[in-house]
């Protein structure tokens, strides 16, 4: 959903063939609504045709090839996937053919888009909180600032600012008081700032993020399918409590593999005594996720 490898793990990989018969057993209103109107629902000959066109991720061609997929050419409508970069409005869904797919839901940018994701979560009621406060920006700007003003210098929170259109941990950066923000870092863009947890859970004494893949084939009811295997992202530095000699150390506090990739790892030392290296367990998960 969105993730360039998403579709050789779950499509290739859950067991099962895949095929446009087998996705016309997947239920659709978009396809019921094509019926009542009288749109063809003749089946296509066998044999998958992928529509890349709007995929600028090599790794999705490259997974469609190697599964005998045939790519569309630009332009042409007899495809039976259709893997797009950013999300699909309700009138490109609505003009889908019974056996066609593609790789978004309409709606989905309500937990794929960083503000979104913060609406939404504020929607849960008092007490089912599942994540640290934050604030968009600029929108509450006036409010984070004050947050960052009364945070004390010992003892006090830390936040992390996110800018709503990078990747890569392009942008982010750490902040405990207002002088800790760049200068002129939030003109001009829209950003999340949120609480920092400043105690994660560590792997080996470094701190890392899990990626689950799953493929969403229905959303109500709800059907989702888990790929065996996952992603296990590391920092290459130690992690250590923020502090103001740190807060610009990207590698300790960001999981990003494009920064961590080609910085120094010292070996860290678990809490049970076990040696580890975060250079190791890069490769090793390079290895595992090619």
């Amino acid at each position: 959903l969105g993730t360039p490898g998403v579709l050789h793990f779950c499509i290739a990989r859950t067991g099962r063939r895949w095929s446009p018969g087998a996705a016309r057993r997947v239920s659709l209103d978009a396809a019921m609504s094509q019926k009542s109107t009288g749109q063809s629902t003749a089946r296509k000959p066998a044999g998958v045709v992928a529509d890349l066109s709007s995929c600028r991720y090599g790794v999705v061609h490259h997974a469609a090839l190697s599964l005998g997929w045939r790519v569309a050419d630009e332009g042409s409508e007899d495809w039976d996937v259709q893997w797009l970069d950013k999300n699909v409005i309700a009138q490109r869904v609505l003009r889908l053919a019974p056996w066609q797919r593609i790789n978004h839901f309409v709606g989905m940018d309500a937990v794929s888009s960083k503000p979104n994701l913060v609406r939404t979560l504020r929607r849960l009621p008092p007490g089912q909180e599942v994540s640290p406060q934050a604030w968009l920006l600029p929108g509450e700007a006036s409010a984070f600032a004050a947050a960052l003003r009364s945070n004390p210098l010992k003892g006090g929170k830390t936040f992390i600012v996110k800018p709503e259109a990078e990747c890569q941990g392009r942008g982010i950066f750490l902040a405990r008081r207002p002088e800790d923000v760049p200068r002129g870092k939030l003109e001009g863009g829209s950003f999340v700032a949120q609480q920092y947890v400043e105690r994660p859970l560590l792997l080996g004494g470094h701190k890392f993020d899990l990626r689950v893949y799953v493929l969403v084939t229905s959303a109500a009811p709800l059907r989702v399918f888990l790929f065996d295997d996952g992603l296990v992202r590391l920092c290459a530095s130690p992690y250590r409590k923020p502090h103001s000699s740190n807060l610009a150390t990207a590698t300790v506090h960001l999981t990003n593999f494009a920064i961590n990739r080609h910085a120094e790892a010292p070996a860290a030392e678990a809490a049970d005594g076990t040696a580890g290296s975060a250079a190791g367990a890069h490769a090793a998960g390079a290895a595992g996720a090619t």
